[in-house]
């Protein structure tokens, strides 16, 4: 929603507008061990709900579910979820899929798991069936269940190494997308692909029984990865992701501008065909990669990330770093339109991991911060290594128009024109600050 509108003033001289979305509440979940969020979602009644890694005891702030909660990833030792209920790994690490009601009560818990190293990645929920991707024994993984857990058919890819899917969803007729990584040569049924060198971006369409419509790699040289798709209401889909330097995806060569990685955020339509591309990165950068993107009913896409090491550059904006590792947060239209796009963080270490949307457009999100960090107004200090962080943000941006620099008396009014865009009640109201001429606001 854009609408145009005027501010009057009784005061005097300079004005300074607040134009950036404000984070409405940061909370953080953690022990004294490394604890990391991985993933979050949101109800219709604006609940959010999130996983990840915890390592050591860790105190959660008491709250009431209000849907079932299906989570997946991997466990390395015998992990009790209930009394009854006990999982022990075949090997190093196994995949697990469980399942919590809507009192947050546990239900049931599977395994699934192999001689090698297995895991679980990417989860999406349709018409009551279960899709979780991953990886097993090294190789690329899906699989489809009921939601008692009864498994309905899984595909394991043949490949060499370092294969997995990393993002699920399921888009019109039940058809299920997938994104993830690949060395070498990987095959699906009779479908197979081939890499550019190193490892490629993964991209695949199934039928609903698991069968392979599509198989497709993009990349370069180096080490690219696809780490997460989301299907929008027209059946395309957002992919973001990370490349090395330099990488083809469809017909066009994305020349990084950091030699190291550099992420990126992609627009698909439902036959896997690029529609667009764009990069997330900045000279000199190291370690950039998005991680996560989700697209709301208005075929807006947000995505979540970090860089490290410099300023980030997304289209005509530029992020500036706080230092270590920071969270950047972008939201795009379908066509590519930078929405807005900003990065947060301390000095150490944080990083994006997941991202929901409410109803409303209200985005939150999770991931993991070291020692401390900041989100708008909102500090937060961890309690040991790393802890978890969970924060909102509001869908509402506020753009000052030009205004001429003059000097008013007491009692005199200033129209101060600006546009909000976003969704907004009718009784919201909006405040300005006035500063004299040496930019002072507590004496204007």
């Amino acid at each position: 929603m854009h609408r145009k509108a005027f501010l009057i003033l009784i005061c005097n001289i300079y004005t300074a507008f607040l134009q950036a979305q404000t984070f409405e509440w940061a909370n953080k979940v953690g022990g004294d061990g490394q604890d990391i969020g991985r993933a979050i979602v949101s109800d219709s009644n604006g609940n959010t709900f999130f996983t990840g890694r915890l390592n050591d005891t860790v105190i959660f702030a008491n709250d009431t579910l209000s849907d079932n909660i299906y989570i997946t990833g991997e466990f390395s030792d015998t992990t009790v979820f209930k009394k009854t209920d006990t999982l022990i790994p075949n090997s190093s690490n196994d995949l697990f899929i469980a399942k919590y009601d809507t009192a947050g009560n546990f239900k049931w818990a599977i395994k699934r798991g192999s001689s090698g190293s297995d895991a679980g990645f990417g989860l999406a929920f349709h018409d009551s069936f279960i899709y979780v991707g991953g990886k097993m024994r090294d190789s690329a993984y899906l699989a489809k269940f009921d939601d008692t857990g009864n498994n309905i058919w899984e595909v394991k890819a043949n490949g060499n190494s370092s294969d997995e899917i990393k993002g699920v969803d399921v888009g019109k007729n039940r058809n299920i997308y997938c994104t993830g990584g690949f060395r070498n040569k990987l095959k699906i049924g009779n479908d197979s692909i081939s890499s550019s060198g190193g490892q490629d971006v993964l991209l695949a369409k199934f039928d609903s029984s698991g069968n392979v419509k599509t198989l497709k790699s993009e990349g370069g040289y180096g080490t690219d990865k696809g780490r997460s798709l989301s299907v929008s209401e027209n059946a395309g889909f957002f992919l973001t992701g990370n490349f090395i330097d330099s990488a083809t995806f469809g017909i066009n060569i994305v020349k990084g501008k950091s030699k190291f990685s550099n992420g990126f955020v992609a627009y698909y339509d439902a036959q896997l065909n690029l529609k667009w591309i764009d990069q997330v990165s900045g000279k000199g950068l190291i370690g950039t990669r998005g991680n996560e993107v989700v697209s709301c009913n208005k075929q807006i896409g947000y995505v979540i990330g970090r860089y490290q090491s410099g300023d980030l550059t997304f289209q005509k904006d530029t992020i500036s770093n706080s230092g270590g590792t920071d969270v950047f947060i972008l939201k795009v239209n379908k066509n590519g339109k930078n929405l807005f796009s900003f990065g947060t963080g301390g000095t150490n270490n944080d990083e994006g991991s997941g991202i929901a949307v409410d109803k409303e457009g209200n985005s939150y999100f999770t991931g993991q911060f070291k020692l401390s960090t900041k989100f708008g107004n909102n500090n937060l200090t961890s309690n040991g290594v790393s802890d978890i962080f969970v924060t909102k943000l509001s869908d509402i941006r506020i753009f000052q128009d030009t205004i001429p620099d003059t000097t008013l008396c007491a009692g005199q009014r200033l129209q101060v024109p600006f546009t909000v865009e976003g969704d907004f009640d009718p009784g919201n109201t909006f405040t300005a600050q006035l500063s004299n001429d040496t930019g002072n606001f507590d004496n204007p």
